[in-house]
């Protein structure tokens, strides 16, 4: 019992799979990858029979040589012997020694010759249709991704990439990713980015309130300074004609603006904050309710007077003349199915009085003749009038 309560807690560590050897591994890749060649290779021989089958029946079609059509049948028969899985390992073994790497490697060499050496395609003749039917099936680009692929895998497996090679990459990918990055919103960012910094770096001073009281004045359309009404549109009576002249052969400096006490005030605040609430507005509010009550009002024109404006324009193409003559043909159209509809009905119904006609002219049968004259016959005998007997 003791030794029971002593092992009872005790959990057992399980431990994983054992390491296959690298010879052992690649031979499990190679198998493993040939049978996905050979899928791909199976897709390839599918696509290559539709289209000779499609090739075929287009030769029939157009009555081509009889040569030609012999020499895509010998294909179609060539392409259906063909083993795709021989196909897939031709290809695959192909790569695999073109590959410098995995062609040196004593490993890859054993496992390929005794995987995939025995199972090649057979070397067609020349020019025979079954070298033309190899030869397209293993450039088929399916099957090629499909090898590459796997050779890839393979050479991973024979040579893993070490940490710096893992960490070099994701960098590459990194700098693909912000290369393929739009140009604009690079540039947004980058305005966003300055303005920030502008934003942070930039204080108002004292001293240049009075510059920035002036800037936001010209901005907001309020000007004050002499100079400055020539551009408002206010001009002082007191300008001679010779200070004219004197302005148009160079301009007059500028007045330098006294410092006000409200500018050397706290940082950061302006006089000028009402004026830039809103735009330049010239004249006075109550000048531009008085022009609006003055203007007369604008009635628009009738119909009628616009149509004539469009008739001296337009003359004959005008849109409403085109209206009305549209009407007005739709109008004898109408018309002329109406008429064409009576003298159908009168022409039916004059066929049918010929035709009555003609079946009461021509002579009766005998036996309906003598029933005629029989009937006339009893017609014509009054019956007797009885008379009336009375006794007394």
């Amino acid at each position: 019992m003791a030794d029971g309560k002593e092992t009872q807690g005790v959990k057992r560590k399980r431990t994983g799979p054992p390491e296959l050897p690298l010879d052992v591994k690649i031979g499990h890749k190679i198998h493993h990858s040939t049978k996905e060649i050979c899928k791909a290779a199976k897709k390839a021989k599918t696509f290559e029979t539709q289209k000779l089958i499609k090739k075929l029946k287009g030769l029939r079609t157009t009555k081509k040589p009889e040569s030609e059509i012999q020499d895509c049948e010998a294909q179609l028969e060539a392409l259906k012997t063909t083993d795709h899985h021989a196909a897939g390992s031709t290809v695959f073994y192909s790569k695999i020694k073109k590959d410098k790497v995995l062609a040196q490697h004593d490993a890859v060499k054993s496992a390929v010759e005794s995987k995939l050496a025995d199972t090649l395609l057979a070397a067609a003749p020349a020019g025979s249709p079954t070298a033309k039917v190899h030869a397209r099936l293993l450039s088929s680009k399916t099957l090629a991704a499909e090898a590459a692929s796997a050779v890839q895998a393979l050479r991973a497996l024979v040579q893993p990439p070490t940490e710096v090679e893992n960490v070099e990459g994701r960098d590459n990918e990194e700098e693909a990713e912000v290369k393929d990055a739009p140009a604009q919103q690079r540039k947004l960012k980058k305005v966003k980015t300055s303005q920030q910094s502008q934003a942070a770096s930039a204080g108002p001073t004292p001293g240049n309130d009075n510059q920035a009281a002036e800037a936001d004045g010209w901005e907001s359309g309020t000007v004050d300074e002499d100079g400055d009404g020539w551009e408002s549109g206010t001009v002082d009576g007191g300008d001679s004609d010779a200070g004219d002249s004197d302005a148009d052969e160079r301009p007059p400096p500028k007045k330098a603006k006294p410092a006000t006490p409200a500018a050397a005030g706290v940082a950061g605040s302006s006089q000028f904050l009402p004026s830039l609430a809103v735009g330049f507005i010239p004249g006075s509010d109550d000048s531009d309710v008085e022009e609006i009550e003055d203007k007369p009002k604008k009635n628009r024109r009738g119909q009628r007077a616009r149509q004539a404006i469009w008739e001296k324009k337009y003359g004959r193409n005008a849109n409403h003349k085109q209206k009305e003559r549209d009407v007005a043909q739709e109008k004898r159209r109408q018309w002329e199915e109406r008429a064409q509809k009576r003298a159908a009905a009168a022409a039916a119904w004059e066929q049918r009085e010929r035709i009555e006609a003609q079946v009461q002219a021509r002579p009766l049968h005998p036996s309906w003749e003598a029933k005629k004259k029989l009937k006339d016959k009893e017609a014509a005998i009054v019956p007797s009038q009885g008379k009336k007997l009375v006794f007394s």
